[in-house]
């Protein structure tokens, strides 16, 4: 499998399908600045409404072939989404804390074990919410009328991701490459476009130099910091936050190797996607998503997201002959609603 452009097939030329992203700034901020009123206005409920514009302009401007991707979701269908899980799901659980809470201030045992089992549903809850954003949004994209699809109700999904975690704290953190190539394999292996499949046949081990080179950078930063400084308390605002920048971009590293990686071994009915961006443009696009995030007070962070869009179509394309002709319409039950579990926990993104 190759791992970057340059190790492409010899008839890469023939058999290269591009994307491209068409979007701008300039077409983006009206669309931020009019869900920014309409969100003051309504006290943030317009946001199902405004999330759903702005991926309208985000899919309709990515190209694939030459043709652009259609997102028909409806803002109607996050806020019906939201609701339905609030009364079902979050309602529930803030009475069950709640009452374990007042035993627990009663001194009785029951409420400590009700407690945790509580939050530890909380911590289930997360990746479920995530993967059925996953299922709804991949429903509602098209290509050429085709729609996509995620397999599975995400249960198996949650499930994993919930003990893959507590294993990764015991670990501390080491484990987390063999957590994300797992959980990876799981979300692509069960996509669709149409009646075609999307496959994964990569393994945690080739992330793991990469991955350590940041886990050193990291905790080295940490053990200079109070080497140096005795703690982070004595060293000031400007300094606190260089670190933490710092720590962040460390793990530049380890992310451009798992999108070389996770995307140079997925390919769609035979033909194999292979990503080409380099450390100094990721670095580049995170410093500049957190500068435009913090000056504008998080109003940008539509462009940001939008930033990222480009940056991927821009690095990463298609290999390989693909017979369009054998991908029919898929049969998959579309998700009714959106992303209520996400939206409780913040996860809407794009």
């Amino acid at each position: 499998m190759p791992s970057d452009a340059n190790t492409a097939p010899a008839n890469a030329a023939a058999t290269r399908h591009t994307f491209e992203f068409t979007g701008t700034a300039g077409e983006m901020w009206p669309i931020v600045l009019k869900n920014l009123l309409l969100n003051i206005i309504t006290l943030s409920f317009y946001r199902f409404w405004g999330r759903t514009n702005v991926r309208r302009y985000l899919w309709s401007n990515v190209r694939f072939m030459g043709d652009p991707l259609e997102y028909t979701g409806r803002g109607g269908e996050l806020f019906v989404g939201f609701l339905i899980v609030t009364v079902v799901v979050f309602l529930p659980l803030v009475g069950l804390l709640t009452w374990a809470q007042a035993l627990m201030a009663r001194g009785e045992p029951f409420g400590f074990i009700l407690f945790s089992a509580g939050y530890l549903l909380l911590l289930w809850l997360a990746p479920l919410g995530l993967y059925r954003a996953f299922k709804y949004r991949m429903s509602r994209t098209r290509w050429r009328g085709v729609r996509g699809a995620q397999t599975e109700s995400g249960v198996r999904y949650a499930t994993e991701f919930f003990f893959y975690t507590i294993l990764t704290v015991f670990t501390a953190g080491l484990l987390l490459p063999f957590m994300e190539a797992k959980l990876y394999t799981q979300e692509t292996n069960n996509r669709r476009f149409g009646t075609g499949r999307f496959s994964f046949s990569g393994s945690s081990g080739p992330l793991y130099s990469a991955f350590l080179i940041s886990y050193a950078l990291v905790v080295g930063g940490y053990v200079l910091v109070f080497v140096i400084a005795g703690n982070l308390a004595k060293l000031g605002f400007v300094a606190i936050l260089g670190l933490y920048l710092f720590l962040g971009l460390a793990f530049a590293i380890y992310e451009l190797a798992k999108l070389k990686h996770f995307w140079n071994s997925t390919k769609f009915e035979g033909a194999e996607f292979v990503f080409n961006g380099e450390i100094g443009e990721l670095i580049k696009l995170y410093l500049g998503n957190i500068l435009l995030t913090l000056v504008t007070l998080g109003i940008a962070y539509p462009i940001a997201q939008m930033r990222v869009v480009r940056f991927m179509t821009e690095h990463l394309v298609l290999v390989g002959q693909i017979n369009l002709a054998a991908v029919t319409q898929s049969t998959e039950a579309e998700p009714g609603f959106g992303e209520g579990l996400a939206e409780g926990f913040d996860m809407g993104t794009i």
